[in-house]
């Protein structure tokens, strides 16, 4: 069994599950999700956003949990984190960690909690049709949302996404970089000299 700790929004989560369920068939074993990050009362708050996709949706129980990841709220461990290192507790080979991985990401073992963000294909693209397969919508699109699937397939569309909201907060806990107006005009106008057509979509 792997499990994989889901964290963050949409984007992170598939990432996080990708990892997951690339390093579970590598093992030729079950990929569980830790799902406990959105029980957290954090700032934007998130949700767990995986289940519209044909993904393998099966949740880690806390015993299983228990097992394998190292326990963060152990009051040692949470308030004498010095002392914790020194006592081991924040040791455990199961709970391997991004930051720390010091091998090859597929020879991790069976019976591990992986924590990280696993923000590059490398971790699954040996796997990649599988994951795009998993990433594909249960239901079909109803309502707006068909009408602008039919408009999108059928034009030159460009996306354009725009970040701010959480990036301008001074809650953010680390510094984010924001792209000025001008980088977005110039990308519209680098688009449009070479694109006869385009219809842009802001998201």
């Amino acid at each position: 069994m792997i499990i994989v700790r889901l964290s963050g929004a949409l984007g992170n989560q598939m990432f996080d599950y990708a990892a997951g369920r690339s390093l579970a068939l590598k093992n030729h074993t079950s990929l569980k999700l830790d799902v406990s990050f959105y029980d957290l009362n954090l700032v934007p708050k998130r949700v767990y956003s995986l289940g519209v996709f044909k993904i393998q949706e099966n949740f880690a129980s806390k015993d299983e949990l228990a097992r394998l990841k190292v326990n963060e709220e152990n009051p040692i461990r949470k308030y004498f984190p010095r002392f914790s290192a020194h006592l081991g507790l924040n040791q455990k080979p199961s709970h391997v960690r991004e930051a720390d991985l010091k091998t090859e990401f597929l020879d991790i073992p069976d019976d591990t909690y992986i924590d990280g963000h696993w923000q590059s294909e490398k971790y699954f693209k040996w796997v990649d049709k599988i994951i795009r397969q998993e990433f594909s919508f249960k239901k079909r699109p109803t309502g707006l949302n068909t009408k602008l699937l039919q408009k999108i397939t059928h034009t030159d569309s460009v996306s354009i996404h725009i970040r701010r909201t959480d990036y301008l907060t001074p809650r953010s806990r680390r510094p984010y970089y924001l792209c000025p107006k001008v980088y977005y005009l110039k990308a519209v106008n680098f688009i449009a000299s070479r694109v006869k057509n385009p219809h842009f979509y802001v998201f």
